[in-house]
């Protein structure tokens, strides 16, 4: 599947003179549409392709760039990658050549003391560091954990006994003499608990914290006039994404659950047992009609809603007109419109999504029953709306309640007809509940 050149175009770049702010706004809409998922009813869902919106890039590029928009993941965690070395389903071959490729020239170049570049890139995928963010998080790290006195489990019983046998000679060759100036304060305070006498019968987990300590605090020297830097924090697109930054306080989380529950009932293909009211007159105008009524509004933070939506009705303001007035009023310049969109329609892509495809496909919805009344509605006039989804998912509760009302308005029934009725409910082939005469005192209790 081809991806649709609008999907790649600049936004503004279509004659932004000759069009009104509407307009405009429409061309960003229709543009960002592409980013949300275009998988229609499952009656017809086949597949997604996630990356359909860029597939006019190299999988590789395509893959970050989704990960970055959709913010996820686009590959899997170093860990599994590393749980796939070691159980063979990565070769240490192959991720050598891998990154021999990448660095180019460069793998070559020596790095003291670890070897080559390459052989320093090699330990940092097989042996990670431990990711801290601050450094409280870091002295907690140390005094808390065995890091500064166990070797990790993962390196070879090889390396670990020359780390420690390199270390006690150093220490008896160099440091145990009268050089105090040259001292580690982890010597000292070795020496202070055990004696200078006692150094030699020192345990080797003794000496294996000590190599660790000499190990960090070598780091520590060796980074010392290094200068900091940290990554920048991401932009706020949304004042959503300020607020979560500021405050720690997440708006999307009550206005999507306002949103969900209407999207749902939006949507509804008949299994609701209340239709939407007001549904044929589009998303904007049912929204506005069902909570201008100010009875409706369930939360503090929804106040003045109701006369917000009863001046965009009765002032009939459309959806564009109102989006961009929302627009100027947040404070959103006309040349931040597209990133603003885009994330607040990937805020709740999934409904998007469908809601776009309810638009474009509408040949994919099921074709509304018409209303059927029973067979003596020229009597009783009972009529109800018995789709095949909403037939088939009616309870035996529901059925006696409605053919009750309907027999006690016919004056005839029997239980006959009641078995009847519920037969013909259970059957999926039923689209109407039809009552049959017979006496009204045979009907069943309970």
């Amino acid at each position: 599947m081809a991806a649709k050149n609008t999907a790649h175009s600049d936004p503004q770049s279509h004659e932004p003179g000759a069009d009104s702010p509407a307009d405009r706004l429409s061309h960003i809409i229709d543009h960002t549409a592409h980013l949300l998922p275009a998988q229609g009813p499952i009656s017809v869902f086949i597949h997604h392709n996630t990356l359909h919106a860029f597939e006019h890039m190299p999988f590789s590029e395509a893959v970050e760039h989704g990960g970055e928009l959709f913010g996820c993941e686009p590959y899997m965690t170093e860990d599994r990658y590393r749980d796939a070395l070691v159980r063979g389903r990565i070769r240490f071959e192959d991720l050598r050549a891998v990154l021999a490729s990448d660095l180019g020239s460069r793998a070559s170049e020596p790095f003291p003391p670890y070897g080559t570049r390459l052989d320093l890139r090699l330990a940092l995928l097989q042996y990670p560091l431990q990711e801290v963010r601050s450094e409280a998080e870091l002295q907690w790290f140390v005094e808390e954990t065995d890091a500064l006195r166990r070797v990790r489990p993962e390196a070879s019983a090889a390396a670990r006994s020359k780390l420690i046998g390199e270390t006690r000679r150093w220490a008896m060759r160099d440091l145990r003499g009268n050089n105090t100036d040259q001292r580690p304060a982890w010597l000292v305070r070795v020496l202070e608990e055990h004696g200078s006498d006692g150094v030699d019968m020192l345990p080797e987990e003794v000496w294996e914290a000590c190599a660790l300590e000499s190990l960090w605090h070598s780091c520590l020297e060796g980074v010392r006039n290094v200068p900091q830097t940290a990554l920048a924090p991401p932009v706020p697109i949304r004042h959503r994404d300020l607020l979560l930054t500021v405050v720690g306080v997440d708006i999307d989380i009550a206005v999507n659950e306002l949103l969900t529950r209407f999207c749902a009932a939006f949507l509804d293909q008949g299994v609701a047992h209340w239709q939407l009211p007001n549904r044929e007159e589009g998303f904007f105008r049912t929204f506005g009609t069902l909570y201008r009524q100010s009875s409706v509004v369930p939360n503090r933070w929804l106040r003045g809603l109701d006369t917000e939506l009863s001046r965009l009705l009765d002032g009939n303001v459309s959806p564009l007109e109102s989006a961009c007035a929302s627009l100027t009023a947040l404070g959103v310049p006309e040349a931040e419109w597209n990133a603003y969109i885009a994330s607040t329609l990937l805020s709740l892509r999934g409904w998007g999504g469908m809601i776009h495809q309810t638009e474009e496909r509408r040949d994919r919805l099921p074709t509304p029953r018409k209303r059927e009344a029973c067979t003596s509605s020229s009597r009783c006039g009972c009529s109800w709306s018995a789709s095949p989804l909403r037939t088939r998912r009616a309870t035996v509760s529901t059925i006696r309640d409605r053919s009750r009302n309907c027999v006690r308005t016919c004056d005839r029934g029997s239980s006959r007809g009641y078995r009847r009725v519920r037969r013909c409910a259970r059957s999926q082939s039923s689209n109407s509940l039809r009552c049959s005469a017979g006496p009204r005192t045979n009907w069943p209790r309970g």
